[in-house]
């Protein structure tokens, strides 16, 4: 899952600010938009990150609004410093403003690492989303951060199986997450605005489960966990020669998607 550490949001002219202190770990996330000043573009390294003894490595971001004066990334924690607690300094070269931060850590069964990711902006429109490429296990999880340029709209995800750890505003910089694979995430904002959006596919560690048979309807349990099939009979493998999907899953979460044909 993902849980929240830290989140704020600013309306002052600054080029600098400090985050609230929190307990850096591997892989956490910081996700980051605001707006520049005098309106002009922000850079790719307008946001500069700093943490005792940490390292925060630029992910993906995306500029959006017609004149990209606004601007959303994601960064990771590759290094957690020896601090047991510190807060985290982001500088600019420019004074920015209307800026919203969250920083999320991944935990259990996600390790950490991010697979893949994707932007996407649109200057008017009330459906903010990506598109991501297949994913390379079924076991990964989605996350989808958008952001708006200002206003008051209302975000809702695309469905309840939706978590939404992040809703400020409400709505104008979400961060929502589902423990399933989803190539187009997205949602809806209840008023047109201009938004940036920022997919990601994260890993999830699942432990193998071995030395075992699949039958219909079987569980394995071993030191890995509860392995189970849809397959229920002998004829949800074998009717009428018909082509059967298979899903194996070890303590509800899906390791396996097998697709049986009866010789």
């Amino acid at each position: 899952m993902l849980t929240e550490i830290t989140e704020n949001t600013s309306n002052t002219d600054a080029a600098s600010l400090d985050t609230a202190s929190f307990t850096p770990v591997v892989g956490q996330l910081f996700f980051i938009t605001g707006k520049r000043t005098d309106s002009a573009s922000m850079a790719s390294d307008d946001w500069v990150i700093t943490q005792t003894g940490s390292t925060w490595d630029l992910g993906v971001t995306r500029l959006f609004t017609g004149t990209s004066a606004w601007r959303l990334s994601v960064f990771r924690c590759s290094a957690a410093g020896s601090a047991a607690v510190a807060a985290m300094t982001v500088d600019t070269a420019v004074n920015i403003n209307r800026r919203k931060w969250s920083v999320q850590e991944p935990s259990s069964p996600l390790n950490g690492t991010v697979v893949q990711s994707a932007v996407n902006s649109n200057t008017f429109s009330t459906t903010p989303g990506v598109t991501l490429s297949a994913f390379g296990n079924a076991a990964n999880w989605t996350v989808l951060c958008c952001a708006q340029d200002g206003g008051t709209g209302t975000f809702t995800a695309v469905s309840v199986d939706w978590t939404t750890p992040t809703d400020q505003g409400p709505g104008v910089f979400v961060v929502t997450y589902l423990d399933a694979n989803d190539t187009s995430p997205s949602g809806t904002w209840n008023t047109n605005r201009s938004w940036g959006a920022i997919g990601l596919e994260l890993e999830a560690s699942v432990a193998p489960v071995t030395g075992f048979v699949l039958t219909p309807g079987s569980g394995v349990t071993n030191g890995s966990g509860v392995l189970t099939t849809t397959a229920t009979s002998d004829d949800a493998l074998t009717a009428n020669g018909a082509v059967r999907l298979i899903t194996a899953t070890v303590n509800g979460t899906v390791v396996a998607r097998l697709t049986h044909r009866p010789a």
